[in-house]
């Protein structure tokens, strides 16, 4: 029996080199106490069986015993002599009757709940075996929201970047009468999450009070003719062509000097030719390269293949 294992356990029961109570446990029932303490040194007791010394552990059981009555006094404003005298009982076991104290719990219609300390004869058991169960993996399903995070793709702009998560309190917040929704406001309410993922710039822009972008994606396939005929060697690439509507109303709609609106134009007159097919006017494309083609200044430009993609909020676009 290892001795530093019986003083390191002894110590967590004692204050100042003394048995000392365990404050947070006051408040709990007796019937609670006394199960704690007795779980604790039961399950040292038994994993030590097989050891020559195990009797060295009366130690510990006094330790715990003045502790654990200890507590009870303090919990009903008595003596530790008043509370062993309560509680103290003697039961039968293998070895002749051993002294214990227990703490019974009548309950109607069932068998009385016992929790009971001590009262294990300290005698080496000779065919104890011990079994250390390898205990079963446990497959861990990843959570949604990080797998989104992983993804590093903005769920309002569809770019790829470095994303922020946006949270609201709970959905019905969502829900605001007499105003109109923005599209990060509709997007989680049609998706029914309280969470977003967004890149840094659409994140500032809905904590600013912004109107966030509802872009456009388009996937081009470009192919770059190195002659005039159509026939002789072409490389080709793809690009992704990203419209913004919202730079119109920014831009277009307020004074930059006063910062105040200034009507409807020239927002109404581009709506006749620049309208998006998701939803507001188109003021201008970012175009990003998905596959690198070689093109030089002065090559003939033609778009071979135009495959339509989602729109603002999510939403697909139909081909055309």
């Amino acid at each position: 029996m290892p001795r530093d294992v019986i003083k390191a356990k002894c110590e967590s029961y004692r204050k100042r080199g003394k048995p000392e109570r365990r404050d947070q446990m006051v408040n709990d029932d007796d019937h609670t106490i006394v199960r704690t303490y007795g779980a604790e040194y039961r399950g040292l007791v038994e994993y030590y069986l097989p050891a020559g010394d195990v009797y060295r552990l009366n130690r510990l059981e006094g330790v715990m015993k003045t502790s654990m009555l200890k507590t009870l006094a303090c919990k009903h404003d008595s003596t530790v002599t008043t509370m062993a005298n309560r509680y103290k009982t003697t039961i039968t076991t293998p070895y002749g009757p051993r002294r214990c104290f227990e703490v019974s719990t009548e309950r109607e219609g069932r068998t009385p709940l016992i929790a009971r300390f001590g009262g294990i004869p300290l005698r080496r058991k000779k065919n104890a075996v011990l079994t250390d169960r390898v205990p079963s993996p446990v497959t861990v399903r990843r959570k949604e929201l990080v797998t989104r995070l992983q993804a590093g793709r903005c769920e309002l702009c569809t770019q790829t970047a470095t994303v922020d998560a946006h949270h609201v309190g709970k959905l019905a917040d969502l829900a605001r009468p007499g105003k109109p929704q923005p599209v990060w406001d509709r997007l989680m309410a049609k998706r029914r999450r309280k969470t977003l993922i967004v890149c840094v710039d659409c994140h500032a822009t809905i904590h600013d009070g912004q109107p966030t972008a509802t872009p456009t994606q388009d996937v081009i396939d470009v192919h770059v003719l190195q002659g005039r005929e159509p026939a002789r060697q072409q490389t080709t690439g793809t690009y992704v062509r990203r419209s913004c509507s919202s730079a119109v109303d920014i831009l277009m709609t307020v004074d930059q000097d006063t910062g105040r609106r200034t009507g409807p134009e020239p927002l109404r007159a581009l709506a006749d030719y620049r309208r998006a097919a998701a939803g507001g006017v188109v003021f201008g494309a970012k175009f990003t390269v998905l596959h690198p083609g070689k093109l030089s200044v002065g090559d003939e430009v033609i778009v071979s293949s135009w495959r339509y993609g989602v729109g603002g909020g999510g939403r697909p676009i139909p081909a055309r």
